[in-house]
């Protein structure tokens, strides 16, 4: 990752990198930390206001493994603080099965199916904006427009609400 001159964070990933711990695919990610810059952070999700968000395109998807492999790229993931491997929601650039065309998705509890589309034809190389906005217990996801979300849920809480 490095820094732009307009002071945007560029992120970027080779496809045929090495992978890291706990995944068989190579990645680059942000992690939110406390303030001692170690710990991992913890956030209520059932008080306060908590988001995160971003303008991004995607360039490439990579080459397939095997034939008819379906390529994915994620935008953006929030994770379950007390499994830590769980999904709760996620953004992400995938082929379509049939077509094989760039979907920009929505995934919640670890699934896209029967959540809305953002882009059924992506274009690689398409300027995107995103949040994941969370308040109160209320979790949206907003695309392109930061007024009105595209999903919105209350049912993404743990015991205790820590995420």
């Amino acid at each position: 990752m490095n820094v732009s001159a307009d002071g945007a964070v560029k992120f970027s990933v080779r496809m045929d990198a090495p992978t890291t711990s706990g995944t068989s695919f190579p990645r680059t990610e942000l992690r939110e930390e406390s303030t001692d810059g170690v710990t991992d952070m913890a956030f209520n999700a059932s008080s306060g206001v908590h988001y995160i968000r971003g303008r991004t395109k995607i360039t490439d998807l990579g080459s397939s493994p095997t034939p008819n492999f379906r390529k994915r790229i994620v935008v953006c993931q929030v994770h379950d603080g007390t499994t830590l491997n769980s999904d709760v929601l996620k953004i992400y650039v995938q082929e379509n099965s049939t077509t094989f065309v760039p979907e920009l998705r929505i995934a919640v509890g670890g699934t896209g199916t029967g959540q809305p589309h953002l882009d059924n034809n992506y274009v690689l190389g398409t300027w995107f904006d995103w949040m994941i906005y969370i308040s109160a217990g209320t979790w949206s996801i907003y695309y392109n427009d930061f007024a009105t979300p595209v999903w919105t849920s209350a049912a993404y809480t743990t015991a205790g609400g820590t995420f």
